[in-house]
Order: structure tokens, then C-alpha cells, then sequence
């Protein structure tokens, strides 16, 4: 094997290395091995460092450097923190597998590769290695693809499984699960499968880059190797991770769960919060394997449905599909009433509001809308503005309690209702008393109602809990980021929270957990030194615990396992509540 001890490099070494590195091109004399600044940060990037590349403007962005700096520049400041680390000769392993010619490469970086070499004689000629010859190191580096990457198929799945050596039942595990893998038609980049002589660095990158899917088996000792930083986990891990930096919403990566307490546990904090799957029980595994054999093959269980055409807003949103009543057919038409005269609309208008007094109009939709035309007529005298109109519109408004859903629903409405108010001239009595009045249901009601969150919370199913996260950025009725509104659990009754949780599915009460951590982690990095603790959610998420402590012991297995990884989570997020900012924080 080439020698890659930890060795450090002298200064005037360095900037030879880094020379090799960033090869110049003027004009046409273009290095067979010149690298972009895109491609070098790429290279330091599996390496470790997290740098960018702007397009705009051309540039190389790293956080220690004040301006863009130049790929020489660049290249040397990186390769003096690897020298530092003991790392240098890595990174000359992976410059030569990453570049066109790697047997200039090699003949380029001998001299350095393995233990430095001295001056023999003032003719500057270097003694050979004591390792391999030339042509040998050249041929390790090259990967035999006839072997391995030449016979992928074309219409089956590929996936790269990345894992760390833990011990030799995790690695027995990992082998049955590739092999399982294989007999279900996906092709698997597995280092098993690899033959003997094989360059695994090389593997590791180009095994990365071709698979449609890299699967991420997590336990706690796969993480302490990425913290350390060392291993082939750790490589790997760097190769992921320039993959995400330059695409964040890649669905690349899969993070499966073998061991620890949970996802956060055993992946790095830019796997943790994907979604996965859980292996840690034996017994769960075939229930586990088949949903990702499902979607490694582009059938997965929660699949969305074909997309349909834009609805028509205007008048089909609010229509009962059966046949059209005399009351939708009246207020259909009073959505037209710029197409009729004055009178023909103040005669549909009259229709329209004598049968919202009888009760006949009561979907919530269909009167915001209504109100906010008939307030747009009365501000526009198209109808007669008097009390008795304004009587039946705020009695009306006052429909809608038996109607209104939740928080935002009523917060929409009151938007949609304002924007027609707002045409009345301000000096109008009539109407600034039907504002007042409005304005005090309209703050009672608020304060009254639940959001979609809570709503979500307390009627909990498996689809809803795994689709918490994505309602927790847009549960508040303005629409804004719930975690600078507040807290979540605050209006919810405890007992109905439990008792859906306790009827979920092992995978639902894992969506849960993750939300769980994903809500209050995520909050302490928008809120950084922020005092605010959502101290209001600890009496709810207490008594919930409580509910779920008391029905632990009579479940069993898989149900009794993912119950309890809920209540840890729920009981750090009680600390984080309280405000130990360290809960979630490793």
C-alpha cells in the first residue's frame, strides 16, 4: 500500500503540492488536470471543509477569507490546515483518483507520497520509494471497473451502502441486508462485494456518485467515528456531505437506523432530520425492508395522486356537485352583479341576504365571500346601506360559529371580510358601527379558537404525523414561522393527545419523536440567545407524559418500545420548555 502516515510537510513542500494542485492554464496551455475553483472546492469538500463556489461573478466562498480568493490562494490555505491535521497525503490520494490523468498525477506527487524524500545530490534527483515503483502505485490507483462499475445494470435500482465497522454482528447484519437487497433486484455497492485489490477510496467515490440511493446505516459508534474524524465512515460522510451542500433538497440520502436511541443519535446533523427508516428491532424488519424496497423501486406507500387541473375558484369552489339550489343559483349570480344593472343586482342582492337571515346560506366560504361583495355594494351604493343590511350581516358573521374548523380558518375569513369592509368611506356610522361590533366577535372568537397544529395534535393519525413538520412552518393563522409565535402544545387537551398517540402506528409515534426534536431543536439555532423557553407547552407535554407513563406497562414489543423513545424525547423537550437550551443540543 502507498504510504499515507500523518506526516507534516515543510512550507517550501507545500507550496510545491499546492502548485500541482492548482495547476495554471494560460491561453491554451491547459493542464490535462486543471481544476476549476468549482472542482477544487468540490475536492477539499470531501475532505471535510464546508466551502461554496458563487457562479455569479465567478468566486470561491470560504468563511476565512475575507474576499474571494484566488484557486492558488485557496488551494494552499487548504492543504496547510490538512498538513496540520496530519492529513496532507489523503489529500493527494484523493487529487489523484478525482483527476483525468492520474498517472501524471502520480508522477507529479512521488516525491511526496509516503515518507519525504531527500536530496540525493545537487542534480535534484529524488531516491525511489521505498514502497511501490511508479507503474505500481499508477496501477493501485486505477479501479478495475470491468470488475464492478462497468456491468451496472441500467433497469434496476442502485444504491451505495455506507456503514461503520462497529463489530462483526453489525458488519453480519449489514452483509444479510445487502444480500437481501440483492435478491429483491437492486444492484448494491457494498465494500463485501468488492474484490480483493480493489482501491476503496476510489470505490467510495465513484460508488457514491453513480448510486441512485445511498443508504446510511446509523449507530452511535458511526457517529463517534464522523465526530473523530477518521475512517472510512468519516470519507464517506465528507463525500455526503458536499453532495448536500450543493443540492439541500436532494432525496439522495436515506439514513437507516440499526442502533441507539434515536436518529440523532447515530447520523450526522445533516442526516438526522431525514426521513428514514427504523431497523433497530429485528422483529420490525421485514415490515421496514419492504417500504424501502418500495421506493428504491418508485412505488412507496405514501404516494401523491396524479395531479388534477386548477379548479375554478369563482364559482365551482363553493358549489354543491348535486344540482344547484335556488339559494347557490341567487348567490352564483350576485357574483356577477357588475354584468346587471343597478336594480337587477339590488333585487339578487335582496334575495342573497334574505337567505342569509333564514339560515339557508351557511357555508363559511360562501359567506366571507358574500359579506365581502355586499360590502363592497353598500360601499359603492349599488344597495342601500341601513341598518337592518348590516344587522343580517353581522348576525351572518356570527353563522360561522357553528362552521369555523380552526384559528386559521377564522383568521382567513376575517381577511377576506376586511377587504371588502375597507371600501366604506371611514366617516360612514352605519359602518363604523358594524366594524366595532364585528371587531369584538372577531377578538372573542380568536382567542377562543384552536389552530391547525393543535387540531393536528389532538387528532392525531399516521398520515397527520408525518406530515407534522411541514405543518409546524405554517400552523399560524398569519402564516409566518411558528417558532417566534409560540408554543404548540399549549391549547391542547392532554387526554386527547394521548390517547392518539397511544393509538398510532410504531412508525407514526417515530414521526412524532421527530417532530418532537426537530420543533424545539431547530428553535434554539432561529431564536439563539433569545430568552423565550415556550415555558407555556410544559403543563400540556407533563400531563401527557403522565398519559402515556400509565399505559407503558401494558404494552409489549414494538409498541412498547416506540412509546418510550417518545416519552425521552417529550421529556427533553420539557427541559428545553424550562430552559435548558442543552436538551437537544450534543
Amino acid at each position: 500500500m502507498i504510504n499515507t502516515s500523518s506526516k507534516r510537510y515543510a512550507p517550501l513542500e507545500l507550496k510545491q503540492i499546492s502548485q500541482v494542485f492548482a495547476s495554471k492554464y494560460t491561453g491554451e496551455n491547459k493542464e490535462p488536470n486543471y481544476l476549476t475553483g468549482e472542482d477544487l472546492v468540490d475536492l477539499f469538500n470531501c475532505l471535510g471543509f464546508k466551502d461554496d463556489y458563487i457562479y455569479e461573478n465567478g468566486g470561491i466562498i470560504a468563511d476565512d477569507f475575507e474576499n474571494r480568493p484566488s484557486r492558488a490562494q485557496y488551494t494552499l490555505a487548504r492543504l496547510r490546515k490538512l498538513n496540520d491535521e496530519g492529513r496532507l497525503s489523503e489529500a493527494m490520494l484523493t487529487f489523484i483518483n478525482s483527476v483525468k490523468d492520474k498517472e501524471k498525477a502520480t508522477r507529479d506527487l512521488s516525491p511526496y507520497i509516503g515518507e519525504m524524500p531527500t536530496k540525493a545530490s545537487n542534480n535534484k534527483e529524488y531516491p525511489k520509494n521505498d514502497g511501490l515503483s511508479m507503474s505500481e502505485i499508477s496501477n493501485e490507483l486505477k479501479f478495475s471497473k470491468e470488475s464492478i462499475f462497468d456491468n451496472v445494470p441500467d433497469n434496476h435500482p442502485i444504491v451505495f451502502i455506507s456503514y461503520s465497522w462497529d463489530d462483526e454482528s453489525h458488519r453480519a447484519w449489514v452483509k444479510k441486508f445487502a444480500n437481501e437487497l440483492v435478491e429483491n433486484g437492486i444492484y448494491v455497492f457494498y465494500d463485501g462485494y468488492a474484490p480483493d485489490g480493489t482501491n476503496i477510496v476510489q470505490f467510495m467515490i465513484d460508488g457514491i456518485k453513480r448510486a441512485d440511493k445511498v443508504l446510511i446505516v446509523g449507530t452511535p459508534i458511526y457517529k463517534e467515528k464522523l465526530e473523530r474524524n477518521n475512517g472510512g465512515a468519516k470519507f464517506e460522510d465528507q463525500i455526503i456531505n458536499a453532495a448536500i451542500y450543493h443540492d439541500a433538497g436532494t432525496t439522495k440520502f436515506i439514513p437507516l437506523l440499526r442502533r441507539g436511541a434515536g436518529f440523532d443519535d447515530s447520523f450526522s446533523e445533516l442526516i438526522e432530520n431525514r426521513k428514514g427508516y427504523d431497523f433497530r428491532l429485528d422483529e420490525n424488519f421485514k415490515v421496514e425492508f419492504t417500504r424501502l424496497v418500495k421506493t428504491l423501486w418508485g412505488e412507496p406507500e405514501s404516494k401523491m395522486p396524479q395531479l388534477g387541473a386548477k379548479p375554478s375558484f369563482f364559482e365551482e369552489s363553493c358549489v354543491e356537485p348535486d344540482a344547484i339550489s335556488p339559494t347557490q343559483e341567487s348567490w352564483i349570480k350576485l357574483r356577477e352583479f357588475r354584468c346587471f344593472s343597478n336594480e337587477e343586482a339590488a333585487n339578487i342582492s335582496k334575495q342573497v341576504v334574505s337567505d342569509i337571515g333564514d339560515g339557508k346560506l351557511k357555508k363559511p366560504e360562501q359567506l366571507g365571500n358574500t359579506i365581502a361583495i355586499l360590502a363592497f355594494m353598500m360601499a359603492n351604493d349599488i344597495i342601500e346601506r341601513n341598518t337592518e343590511t348590516i344587522e343580517l350581516l353581522l348576525d351572518a358573521v356570527k353563522e360561522l360559529e357553528n362552521h369555523i374548523i380552526s384559528k386559521n380558518d377564522l383568521y382567513d375569513y376575517h381577511i377576506s371580510l376586511m377587504q371588502g369592509i375597507n371600501y366604506f368611506s371611514s366617516d360612514n356610522e352605519v359602518i363604523a358601527q358594524f366594524c366595532e361590533d364585528y371587531n369584538s366577535y372577531y377578538k372573542e372568537k380568536y382567542s377562543q379558537a384552536k389552530d391547525k397544529m393543535t387540531l393536528a395534535l389532538e387528532g392525531l393519525t399516521d398520515e397527520i404525523a408525518e406530515d407534522l413538520n411541514r405543518l409546524d412552518t405554517e400552523a399560524w393563522p398569519d402564516h409566518s414561522i411558528s417558532y417566534d409565535m409560540g408554543p404548540v402544545f399549549q391549547y391542547c387537551d392532554a387526554n386527547a393527545v394521548v390517547q392518539a398517540l397511544v393509538n398510532l402506528s410504531n412508525a407514526g409515534r417515530t414521526s412524532v419523536s421527530s417532530f418532537i426534536i426537530s420543533h424545539y431543536k431547530l428553535a434554539y439555532y432561529i431564536q439563539g440567545e433569545k430568552d423565550y423557553c415556550f415555558k407555556e407547552d410544559v403543563p400540556v407535554l407533563e400531563e401527557v407524559i403522565k398519559g402515556l407513563e400509565s399505559r407503558l406497562t401494558g404494552l409489549k414489543g414494538n409498541d412498547k418500545f416506540s412509546t418510550s423513545s417518545l416519552i425521552d424525547r417529550m421529556k427533553q423537550a420539557v427541559l428545553r420548555c424550562k430552559g435548558n437550551r442543552n436538551s437537544f443540543i450534543k
